[in-house]
């Protein structure tokens, strides 16, 4: 079985919005899943991913990452923000990062 990790909390794709605890992000070596509860699942591959980058500015409630990818438009959403709670988003983006996604 491979390694994983797994985090809950909410996720804005472009306009739509589901909040905490609809959404779940897993990161594992093969693959980054966003699953939201309405029956949106995306799927990621490291070289689909061009960053990860902190986002939000209100602790526990604002922070957030957002996934910037090349998939098409017409398939995945443009705007990819998974929120959480946290002090600093910072630290899963760092995470991430270990992971292999989202290197800059």
């Amino acid at each position: 079985m491979e390694r994983q990790k797994s985090w809950i909390g909410g996720v804005r794709l472009d306009i739509f919005n589901a909040t905490w605890p609809f959404a779940k992000l897993t990161v594992s070596q093969s693959t980054l899943e966003l699953k939201v509860r309405f029956g949106v699942n995306m799927s990621f591959k490291h070289d689909q991913i061009t960053k990860i980058e902190p986002v939000g500015s209100i602790p526990y409630i604002g922070k957030g990452l957002q996934i910037h990818h090349t998939l098409n438009p017409n398939e995945y959403p443009s705007k990819v923000i998974f929120w959480y709670f946290a002090n600093d988003s910072k630290n899963l983006v760092d995470e991430l990062r270990q992971w292999g996604y989202g290197a800059v």
